[in-house]
């Protein structure tokens, strides 16, 4: 487990939604995180509802880049959803 790091940036790296899976897994453990970039990934409405599931039970991110992933209607649902529950959310 990481108890320092801040900032994570995977933006192109083609992660999917597998690796978006990933990503909501280890922001659901006890983590610092505060600002993550997964612009560019295609993590598709798979991943998007992934990530928002994560939002539900993660309060120290503040800054989320999700642009150009090809989120469709489903998770960008499971996103605005998920923004009901997580109020340190301020950048998204």
């Amino acid at each position: 487990e990481n108890y320092t790091l801040t900032h994570l940036s995977l933006e192109n790296n083609r992660i999917g939604a597998a690796g978006a899976e990933a990503v909501g897994e280890a922001l659901r453990k006890k983590s610092t995180l505060t600002h993550l970039h997964l612009e560019n990934n295609k993590i598709g409405d798979e991943g998007a509802v992934a990530v928002g599931e994560a939002l539900r039970e993660n309060f120290t991110l503040t800054q989320l880049n999700l642009r150009d992933n090809e989120i469709g209607e489903a998770g960008a649902v499971a996103i605005v959803e998920a923004l009901r529950e997580n109020s340190t959310l301020t950048d998204l």
